[in-house]
Order: C-alpha cells, then structure tokens, then sequence
C-alpha cells in the first residue's frame, strides 16, 4: 500500500502491482531515509521497510509504473519569461528534423520560421514557413538559434557557419564524422562566445537514464563497479543501401549512427575512459561499413564498460546493466516512435550475499516502468533555458561530443574493421 504521508516523487504518477513478497532476515545495515527532501542516516532493519527508504518509490518488491513526463522545474529550475519568443530554423527536414520541429510548435516561448531541406516538396508538408533548399537563408537567416539535423557528412559545416554569424546551434547526433570535425566546431564556439553550442544525445532524457543518474549520483549504492550494454537492431530489405551505411556520407556503420548512444550513456553514468580494447566487423550485411562493433573500456580509477553495438541482433534490442557496490541498476527497453525497443524498465536491486539470503542469487528488486517519451520536448526545452538565462550547456556539451567522439574513433582504431568470408544467406 501507497503511505500517504510519505513525500511522493514530484511529477510521477504511480501505481504497483506485487511481484515478490519474501522477507529477509533481520540484519542491521545502514540505509538513507528520504524525507522532505533532507537525508539523515539511521540504523534499520534489512526488510522490506527498510530497503523502501534507499529508494523514492513505495517499496522494493514491486513493479511501478511512472508517467516520464518529468517536470521541468525540478531538471533546469524556473525559466524568466521573455519579450518575445526564441527564433528556430531547422536545417534537414527528415524524421529527426520533424520531430524536432513538433517539439517547438508545443513550446509558448519558442518560433519556428523558416526551414530547409534539399528535397523542394518538403515545402508543401510545412505550409506557413520560410523554406529554401540553401541551409544558408537558415544560418544566416533572421532566427536566434538553428537546428542542424543533415546528413553526417555537412552537419560540422552548417553548425560552424550558424555559429560564425552568432546563432545559437542544436547539432544531432553524432556530433561529426570524426573528433577533427567536432573539434573544428568548438574552435567555432569559443570564437563566438556568446553562442550556445548542444548536441542532441537524446538517451539522457530518457525517463529510465534519468532516474539511474539520480541513484548513481546519490551514492546510496556504492561506486560503479562496471556497466555491461548492449544495442542492436535487424536492419530492412533496403538496409544496405540507407545513407548511415555510406562511409562517405556517414562517416561510420552502426557504431557511430546508433552505438554512440551507449558510449554516450557510459560516459554519463559511469565517467571517463583511458583504455580501449575492441573489434569491428561487417558480418553479414554487404556495406562498406561496420554492422558491429564490439568494445571494452576502461580507466586506471574508474569502472570497467563492456558495449555491443549491432545491426545484426535481428531483434530490437536496449539493455544496460550497472553493477554498484551495494546494488545493480539494468535499464531494458527505450522508447520510440515505433515501441519497436519494447516497454522502458528500470530495475533496482540490492545487494545480497549468498549466505545472507534466503534465495540465493535472487536479491529484492523493484521494477519501474516508463509510460511516456518526453525526451525529445525535455532535451530542447534544457536547450532553450541555456539560451534564455545565458547560461553554459551542461549535458551534451561540445566536451561531451568531443570526449565520446574521441571514443568512436578509438574503438575504429583499436578494432580494424574485418569482413568475414560470406556464405549465400
């Protein structure tokens, strides 16, 4: 049962349904008790009541569902209000480029004016807004900040010429082809300084990463020991002759066009990398890209990431899992447009001994399920605030791209792309 006099966590909608309901034996640890957002620690019991209080959720043992519309005050803080709406224009006007642009018509503080894309029809689809085919009337155009979601291969160049003529830049993922380009394009940052510079890796608005980031960071279950991920997808009919499988268009295969999340998500949740040890190989699709990726990272002071990225899982596949010292996190699922990943899950356990418990390798866990993809609206809204209190970009800044592109580029390295004899499928 739900305590009402217990704080709930602000912006969630909850309801459980009993998946375990074993005791544990009496034994004392210390835990953090979380009320009215102070901390104190006390001694208390390993059970069910206890354990609950690690968490801001009702209780371990039970499965809860969380409407991820997180509020956004409780992210970014308050945003002033302003004379007149931020200016959008987005340049590339694909899948990604119309999701963005339906999370700006929602925004009461943003504009979206004018668009471009080199197809000459995407004009009738978008009725009402300055279209061109020249990313240059977007750039250099009457908009405060741009959207850059092009092909690979030209998004460092539009993003450095929004910049030059002192726009504020939203740059999808992967931030470049190469670490050169993203270092191209914070040479172009700094020498317009008042110019706001985000690169949209979007899995961190995820509702699931969001709440793994806030236990990791609470410390209530020790340091990250390792993070175990993998991500794949089957690939269509026509799967071989997609653009992100053009070296010269997209720079790289599966690794850079899908794995850079979970590299991204590493970095994130468990910090820097100095050792790479990795393999890559197109396996099975005829591309002169790689269709896996395989990789271990390490640092001398920090956890170990083992990651798989692939586009012959044959199956949608997102699962990350994070040993801590008390504990483990395992996010499964992400979700999409298509549900095609599954439902979102994050599940919680504690750490229990063999001799401790009374199943042995079966320890207490909680289930929370992630209803809603607001990650897309989140990450602008994160970007806008950035622009209106002119305040430094803090997740998906130009050190984060530039940091997980120096990643992508070793695992490249380090793994020398092989092509396996092949069989007739």
């Amino acid at each position: 049962m739900w305590n009402s006099s217990r704080p709930r966590a602000p912006g969630f909608g909850i309801k459980s349904r009993l998946v375990t309901s074993r005791k544990l034996p009496h034994k004392f640890h210390k835990a953090r008790k979380f009320s009215g957002g102070s901390v104190e620690n006390l001694k208390v019991r390993n059970d069910f009541a206890a354990s609950r209080q690690i968490f801001r959720y009702p209780r371990m043992g039970h499965s809860e569902y969380v409407n991820s519309e997180f509020p956004h005050a409780a992210i970014n803080g308050p945003g002033p209000a302003s004379e007149r709406p931020v200016r959008f224009g987005i340049v590339g006007m694909g899948r990604v480029g119309a999701r963005r642009a339906e999370c700006l018509q929602k925004m009461s503080d943003t504009r979206l004016t004018s668009i471009c894309d080199l197809d000459p029809q995407i004009a009738d689809q978008w009725l009402g807004y300055a279209f061109s085919t020249d990313y240059r009337t977007v750039t250099r155009g009457p908009v405060d900040a741009v959207v850059v979601c092009a092909y690979n291969h030209v998004a460092a160049q539009i993003a450095i010429d929004a910049l030059a003529h002192g726009k504020h830049v939203f740059c999808e993922k992967p931030p470049g082809r190469n670490r050169h380009e993203v270092e191209a394009m914070r040479t172009a940052a700094n020498q317009s300084p008042g110019s706001k510079l985000k690169f949209g890796f979007n899995h961190r608005y995820h509702g699931s990463v969001h709440e793994a980031k806030r236990i990791i960071d609470s410390g209530d279950l020790g340091r990250v020991l390792w993070l175990r991920g993998a991500y794949g997808k089957s690939g269509g009919v026509h799967f071989a002759h997609e653009w992100r499988n053009q070296r010269e268009l997209s720079g790289g295969g599966i690794l850079l066009d899908q794995g850079i999340h979970m590299v991204d998500l590493c970095r994130y949740l468990g910090g820097d990398y100095e050792h790479i040890q990795s393999h890559v190989t197109t396996a099975f699709w005829d591309v002169d890209v790689e269709d896996n990726a395989f990789a271990i990272l390490s640092s001398s002071a920090g956890p170990v990431a083992m990651l798989h990225s692939s586009a012959t899982q044959w199956k949608h596949r997102f699962e990350l899992e994070i040993c801590l010292e008390r504990g483990y996190l395992r996010l499964e699922g992400i979700l999409s447009g298509s549900r095609s990943y599954g439902e979102e899950t994050l599940t919680i356990g504690l750490r229990e001994f063999e001799n401790e418990a009374p199943s042995p390798g079966r320890p207490r866990e909680q289930i929370l399920r992630f209803t809603q993809d607001t990650s897309w609206s989140r990450e602008l809204r994160d970007f806008v605030r950035d622009i209106r209190q002119d305040r430094a970009v803090v997740s998906g800044n130009v050190e984060d791209a530039l940091r997980t592109m120096v990643l992508i580029d070793s695992i490249y390295s380090h793994g020398r792309l092989t092509v396996p004899h092949r069989q007739a499928a």
